[in-house]
Protein backbone atom coordinates (compact mmCIF):
# COMPACT_ATOMS: atom_id res chain seq x y z
CA UNK A 1 0.00 0.00 0.00
CA UNK A 2 1.49 3.39 -1.00
CA UNK A 3 2.35 5.91 1.73
CA UNK A 4 -0.14 8.67 2.34
CA UNK A 5 0.89 12.23 1.43
CA UNK A 6 2.57 13.78 4.45
CA UNK A 7 3.78 10.45 5.85
CA UNK A 8 7.37 10.58 7.15
CA UNK A 9 8.02 7.25 5.42
CA UNK A 10 7.93 9.04 2.08
CA UNK A 11 11.41 10.38 2.87
CA UNK A 12 12.71 6.83 2.27
CA UNK A 13 11.39 6.77 -1.30
CA UNK A 14 14.15 6.74 -3.96
CA UNK A 15 13.34 10.19 -5.41
CA UNK A 16 13.23 11.75 -1.93
CA UNK A 17 16.57 10.15 -1.03
CA UNK A 18 18.09 11.34 -4.30
CA UNK A 19 17.00 14.92 -3.58
CA UNK A 20 18.11 14.77 0.06
CA UNK A 21 21.58 13.64 -1.09
CA UNK A 22 21.73 16.10 -4.01
CA UNK A 23 23.98 19.11 -4.33
CA UNK A 24 20.93 21.33 -4.81
CA UNK A 25 20.12 24.19 -2.49
CA UNK A 26 16.99 23.92 -0.41
CA UNK A 27 14.45 26.72 -0.33
CA UNK A 28 13.40 27.49 3.24
CA UNK A 29 10.03 29.20 3.73
CA UNK A 30 9.05 30.88 6.99
CA UNK A 31 7.08 33.86 8.28
CA UNK A 32 8.71 37.11 9.34
CA UNK A 33 7.72 39.05 12.49
CA UNK A 34 5.01 40.91 10.60
CA UNK A 35 3.49 37.67 9.27
CA UNK A 36 4.72 38.10 5.70
CA UNK A 37 6.28 35.03 4.07
CA UNK A 38 9.96 34.69 3.26
CA UNK A 39 11.77 32.12 1.11
CA UNK A 40 15.55 31.84 1.18
CA UNK A 41 17.90 29.50 -0.66
CA UNK A 42 20.10 27.65 1.81
CA UNK A 43 22.55 24.78 1.88
CA UNK A 44 21.48 21.74 3.85
CA UNK A 45 22.75 18.43 5.11
CA UNK A 46 20.55 15.33 5.45
CA UNK A 47 21.82 13.28 8.37
CA UNK A 48 19.36 10.44 7.85
CA UNK A 49 16.91 11.80 10.42
CA UNK A 50 16.63 15.51 9.84
CA UNK A 51 17.54 18.29 7.45
CA UNK A 52 20.25 20.42 9.05
CA UNK A 53 20.65 24.01 7.88
CA UNK A 54 23.49 25.95 9.46
CA UNK A 55 23.65 29.72 9.47
CA UNK A 56 25.38 32.54 11.30
CA UNK A 57 23.90 33.34 14.70
CA UNK A 58 23.35 36.94 13.59
CA UNK A 59 21.63 36.04 10.30
CA UNK A 60 18.26 37.82 9.96
CA UNK A 61 16.34 34.54 9.80
CA UNK A 62 17.54 33.59 13.29
CA UNK A 63 15.33 36.38 14.67
CA UNK A 64 12.22 34.36 13.86
CA UNK A 65 13.44 30.77 13.43
CA UNK A 66 13.22 29.72 17.07
CA UNK A 67 12.43 26.27 18.48
CA UNK A 68 8.93 25.31 17.47
CA UNK A 69 8.64 27.69 14.49
CA UNK A 70 6.80 26.17 11.52
CA UNK A 71 8.62 26.08 8.18
CA UNK A 72 8.42 24.54 4.75
CA UNK A 73 11.36 23.27 2.69
CA UNK A 74 11.51 22.57 -1.03
CA UNK A 75 14.37 20.79 -2.78
CA UNK A 76 14.26 20.57 -6.57
CA UNK A 77 16.19 18.86 -9.32
CA UNK A 78 15.98 20.47 -12.74
CA UNK A 79 15.09 17.49 -14.87
CA UNK A 80 12.32 16.40 -17.17
CA UNK A 81 10.01 15.60 -15.56
CA UNK A 82 11.07 17.77 -12.63
CA UNK A 83 11.74 16.15 -9.26
CA UNK A 84 10.58 18.14 -6.25
CA UNK A 85 10.54 17.30 -2.56
CA UNK A 86 8.37 19.48 -0.35
CA UNK A 87 8.46 19.12 3.41
CA UNK A 88 6.67 20.93 6.22
CA UNK A 89 8.14 20.79 9.68
CA UNK A 90 9.15 22.37 12.93
CA UNK A 91 12.42 24.12 13.73
CA UNK A 92 14.84 22.82 16.34
CA UNK A 93 17.81 25.08 16.98
CA UNK A 94 21.26 24.39 18.37
CA UNK A 95 24.13 26.83 18.73
CA UNK A 96 27.67 25.53 18.29
CA UNK A 97 31.10 27.04 18.66
CA UNK A 98 32.81 27.53 15.32
CA UNK A 99 31.43 25.85 12.21
CA UNK A 100 28.71 23.25 12.61
CA UNK A 101 29.88 19.79 11.52
CA UNK A 102 26.96 19.56 9.08
CA UNK A 103 27.97 22.90 7.54
CA UNK A 104 31.44 21.50 6.93
CA UNK A 105 30.05 18.20 5.61
CA UNK A 106 27.70 20.01 3.23
CA UNK A 107 30.53 22.18 1.86
CA UNK A 108 32.65 19.10 1.25
CA UNK A 109 29.72 17.28 -0.36
CA UNK A 110 28.70 20.05 -2.73
CA UNK A 111 31.99 21.75 -3.64
CA UNK A 112 35.31 20.57 -5.01
CA UNK A 113 37.89 19.94 -2.28
CA UNK A 114 39.78 23.12 -3.20
CA UNK A 115 36.62 25.24 -3.23
CA UNK A 116 35.38 23.68 0.02
CA UNK A 117 38.66 24.47 1.78
CA UNK A 118 38.55 28.09 0.63
CA UNK A 119 34.86 28.47 1.52
CA UNK A 120 35.32 26.94 4.97
CA UNK A 121 38.40 29.06 5.68
CA UNK A 122 36.46 32.20 4.76
CA UNK A 123 33.49 31.08 6.86
CA UNK A 124 35.71 30.36 9.87
CA UNK A 125 37.44 33.73 9.51
CA UNK A 126 34.10 35.57 9.49
CA UNK A 127 33.22 33.97 12.84
CA UNK A 128 36.33 35.45 14.41
CA UNK A 129 35.62 39.00 13.26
Amino acid sequence: MPSKQGAVGLLQEPVAQQLLQSKSLAHLAYNWHDGTPRVVPIGFYWNGREIVMATATDAPKTKVLKNGAKVAVSIEHDSSPPKILQIRGTVHTDTVEGLAPEYVANARRTLSEEDAQAFLAESAASILV
